[in-house]
């Protein structure tokens, strides 16, 4: 039921657990969807856009190490 968008303190009396806490210990686990949601979330939260890789570099002074949608393998390869 937690996973499915239910409250915990709802979960918790309608399991007749003395705490949520008994009920998030035994319910409350990492489900696949919910876990994909969080790293997606996180990975929009902490991927610099183009814009702020430009404003670094010129701030810097710095490339990054292979232009933007490059493959490294070809940069090896006509090295």
């Amino acid at each position: 039921m937690v996973a499915a968008g239910v409250d915990v303190k709802t979960v918790q009396i309608r399991l007749g657990h003395a705490s949520p806490v008994t009920t998030l210990r035994i319910y409350a686990q990492g489900s696949s969807p919910a876990d994909r949601a969080a790293a997606d979330v996180l990975g929009k939260i902490f991927k610099p856009t183009s814009d702020l890789r430009e404003r670094r570099r010129t701030a810097t002074g710095v490339r990054d190490a292979w232009p933007e949608h490059s493959d490294p393998q070809e940069q090896a390869g006509s090295a």
